[in-house]
């Protein structure tokens, strides 16, 4: 079984982390390759990585993919996601750990934006 894991900051701030909750909903209705679909946040916030990796795997999961919702590549994407993926492979030597590139390292994030402003006018 195969899972999303949508990797974002965290906050204080429970709006924000609703955000991330309501995009992962959003993502989980859409058609995709995922058999689940779910979110964690790197640090302030609950699910923490690993406790949602824990949850996954206990649910049969042997294939997470993180997808690290950061618009650009500072610290956490550099060294704490890597970090954090090395010592998940450590932790379940049997599944399998998939990081994609942060989500503001997608070329479709210009039109994102472009669409965005075209749609404030």
């Amino acid at each position: 079984m195969n899972a999303l894991l949508i990797v974002a900051h965290g906050s204080r701030n429970p709006n924000s982390n609703r955000e991330t909750e309501t995009l992962t909903g959003a993502v989980r209705k859409r058609r995709h390759d995922y058999e689940i679909v779910e979110h964690a946040y790197l640090e302030l916030a609950e699910p923490t990585i690993p406790a949602a990796v824990a949850d996954l795997v206990g649910r049969g999961v042997d294939s997470i993919t993180l997808v690290p919702l950061f618009l650009a590549s500072g610290n956490h994407v550099e060294r704490d996601m890597p970090a954090i993926l090395d010592k998940l492979n450590k932790t379940y030597p049997k599944s399998r750990f998939i990081m994609t590139s942060h989500i503001g390292a997608n070329t479709g994030f210009v039109d994102l934006i472009i669409n965005h402003l075209a749609g404030t006018h």
